[in-house]
C-alpha cells in the first residue's frame, strides 16, 4: 500500500506536476493530509476545473485541494470618526433651592474669565468657578461695562445659582456664602477651612477648598455693608444691563 501526501501536491504548480502526481495515486492507497490521515483506502480520484478529487472507500472522508487557492483580499478597517468631547456641565449641589425665574448661567469659566455681559431687565447672571486648593485666592472684580446701563448690583457668591440669599451671609464665619453690594466691586477669595484664620480687610470671602461656586449677579441693591438685607428693588431701567465680570 503507498502513502501519498497531499501537501506536496498543495506546493505544486504546474500541469505537468499535477499529471505526475494524479498518476501516481491508485484503488487502494492511504492518503495523507498536513500529516493527518483522511484517505485509509482511495475509492476514485478524478481531476476536473483546477481541482483534484479523491474519494474514499467505507469510512474514509472525502477530499477536495483546489491546485491554486485564491489568496483572500486584505481588508482595510475603516477609520473610526475621530469624537469631539462635550463640555461638562456645571455641577450644581444638590441641596440648592430651584433658581429663581430669568437665571442665565454662564457655562464653567475654568481658572480665570474676563468677560463683559448684557442682561435683560430683572435678570440675574451666574458665573461658575473653582474656589482652588487651600490657601488659593481668587481676585474677583464686577466693574463698568463698555457697553449696557451700568447698574448697582448685589453679588452672592455661593454654591448654588441664582438663589438671592444675602440674610444668611455672616461675614464672621461663613464658608459658604458671601454676599456684597456696590456699583463697582473688586475684591480677594481665599479657599481656607475658617473665616476667622482671615482678615475680612483681605479676603471678602472665604470658601471651601476645591468646591464649586457661583458668582450671582442680581440687578438688587441690598446695602453696602454686612448685614445685608434681601432688597428686591429693580436698580437697572433698561433691558441693557450691562457688567463686566473678571476672576483672575
Amino acid at each position: 500500500m503507498n502513502i501519498k501526501k497531499l501537501a506536496v501536491f498543495a506546493a505544486m504548480s504546474s500541469l505537468s506536476s499535477v499529471i505526475l502526481f494524479y498518476a501516481g495515486l491508485s484503488h487502494g492507497d492511504t492518503l495523507i493530509l498536513d500529516d493527518q490521515s483522511v484517505c485509509d483506502n482511495i475509492a476514485t480520484v478524478y481531476w476536473q476545473a483546477g481541482q483534484l478529487t479523491v474519494t474514499c472507500d467505507g469510512s474514509g472522508t472525502p477530499v477536495n485541494q483546489p491546485t491554486n487557492p485564491t489568496p483572500s483580499e486584505p481588508t482595510n478597517p475603516t477609520p473610526s470618526e475621530p469624537t469631539n468631547p462635550t463640555p461638562s456641565e456645571p455641577r450644581v449641589n444638590a441641596s440648592c433651592l430651584d433658581s429663581e425665574p430669568n437665571t442665565r448661567v454662564e457655562s464653567f469659566s475654568g481658572r480665570g474669565i474676563d468677560q463683559e455681559f448684557v442682561l435683560d431687565n430683572e435678570s440675574i447672571l451666574a458665573v461658575p468657578f473653582m474656589s482652588g486648593s487651600d490657601g488659593a485666592v481668587k481676585k474677583i472684580a464686577l466693574g463698568e461695562p463698555g457697553k449696557g446701563e451700568h447698574f448697582k448690583k448685589t453679588v452672592i457668591i455661593s454654591r448654588c445659582p441664582g438663589v438671592y440669599n444675602p440674610d444668611e451671609y455672616d461675614h464672621t464665619s461663613s464658608v459658604e456664602v458671601c454676599a456684597l453690594t456696590g456699583l463697582e466691586l473688586s475684591f480677594s477669595v481665599i479657599a481656607g477651612a475658617s473665616r476667622s484664620d482671615y482678615p475680612l480687610s483681605s479676603y471678602r470671602c472665604v470658601l471651601k477648598p476645591n468646591e464649586q461656586y457661583y458668582i450671582n449677579v442680581f440687578q438688587r441693591y441690598a446695602g453696602s455693608r454686612p448685614p445685608f438685607t434681601a432688597d428686591t428693588q429693580n436698580t437697572c431701567n433698561t433691558n441693557q444691563c450691562g457688567v463686566r465680570v473678571s476672576i483672575r
